[in-house]
């Protein structure tokens, strides 16, 4: 039981960090705060290359515009 209950807080906290990382990494690319946490899962594999979350960007602004 204490090891099912360790592994489901550590799995939590994961992803909770990850969410907010994510979530700021958005903020950061001037991402709609509503936006930035369904659009930008996709970027944790793109963080390394600027060019990629760039291009990331651009695609979410002009999703965002078809929308309007």
């Amino acid at each position: 039981m204490a090891a099912r209950l360790a592994v489901s807080v550590i799995a939590m906290l994961t992803f909770a960090f990850s969410f907010g990382n994510i979530w700021a990494l958005g903020a950061r690319l001037g991402v709609s705060p509503w936006i930035a946490p369904l659009s930008l899962l996709r970027a944790r594999a793109a963080q390394a290359d600027p060019a990629k979350v760039a291009r990331m960007k651009a695609h979410v602004d002009a999703q965002l515009a078809a929308l309007r």
